[in-house]
């Protein structure tokens, strides 16, 4: 724990011994960090694994040492704010000692499985006038580039994630008529951009503007939804393949490799285009395209 150049608290070196423990740092300025450390030295993909739940309350710096005999080790940090959780880099401030971190294989455990269809986000729309008729702006963010809470890949073991980006800055959704953060004298309320309170149970019903990949990936959820209902006998690998193939690569996303961008996937989903293409899995074709196809004349 560090106060500017001073040192003003320190453990002992933890080991992978399978144990979990307690860690107590003072800062100071008199107030304190908990520090959850639990280790395994082996997880399920064979691999040693060490995780720190970290709540502080001071406001000095915490350097982490790491120490390795052998291989490689990659260290992310993210942190929970309310109901939302961010990924974030190391930095090394003004401590020449220390080492920067980088905004790479950023992708979670569970968006880098092979099977999942792992979504970035794009900033669809940086403008909106809420409920009170009041324009909120996202200044700084350009429609169009990659959204700065987006995930970067690629995977811990090299493979290409995301697969995909769908709009993600300020998406119009469905918010909880529970969730008191959206009423009117809640901290979110000025997201708000309708509300409707239905005549039959006397609840006030609201949509809100809301951004991260929790808005671009049921976007794109509802792509795929689409394409299953077009052709619902289209495989997993099926549907990943019409994402990338009828995605949308422009000048925001810039020249886009064979084997997909760490940043965009294969791009930008393309709603339209991938429905026609799963239309034409199963025989269906655009209808011009149907009647320069088969010979025949349109007529009627």
């Amino acid at each position: 724990m560090y106060n500017n150049n001073t040192r003003t608290d320190s453990t002992v070196q933890f080991g992978l011994d399978d144990l979990t423990h307690g860690i107590t740092l003072r800062g100071s300025d008199g107030d304190t960090c908990f520090i959850t450390l639990t280790s395994l030295s082996e997880e399920f993909n064979g691999k040693p694994h060490m995780l720190l739940d970290v709540f502080s309350k001071t406001n000095n710096r915490l350097c982490i040492n790491l120490v390795s005999t052998e291989g490689t080790v990659h260290m992310w940090q993210g942190y929970v704010l309310r109901h939302s959780g961010y990924y974030a880099s190391f930095t090394k401030y003004n401590y020449s000692w220390a080492v920067d971190g980088d905004n790479v294989m950023q992708v979670s455990d569970m968006a880098s499985t092979r099977s999942a269809i792992t979504v970035g986000a794009y900033n669809s729309k940086v403008f909106f006038r809420n409920v009170s008729g009041q324009n909120i702006n996202y200044s700084g963010y350009s429609i169009g580039k990659i959204a700065a809470f987006s995930s970067h890949g690629p995977t811990a073991d090299g493979r290409t994630k995301p697969d995909i980006t769908g709009p993600g800055m300020a998406l119009a959704s469905a918010v909880s008529t529970v969730d008191s953060g959206f009423m009117p004298t809640g901290s979110d309320y000025n997201l708000v951009t309708s509300s409707f309170v239905s005549p039959r149970n006397a609840k006030t019903y609201s949509y809100a503007m809301l951004q991260g990949t929790s808005m671009s990936s049921p976007a794109v959820g509802g792509i795929v939804a689409l394409l299953l209902e077009a052709n619902p006998a289209l495989t997993p690998i099926q549907v990943k393949d019409i994402l990338a193939y009828t995605a949308i690569v422009d000048s925001s996303t810039g020249i886009i490799p064979s084997q997909g961008s760490t940043t965009w996937g294969y791009g930008k989903a393309n709603a339209y285009a991938a429905v026609k293409k799963a239309l034409e899995t199963s025989g269906i074709f655009h209808e011009s395209s149907f009647y320069r196809l088969s010979g025949i004349s349109q007529s009627g």
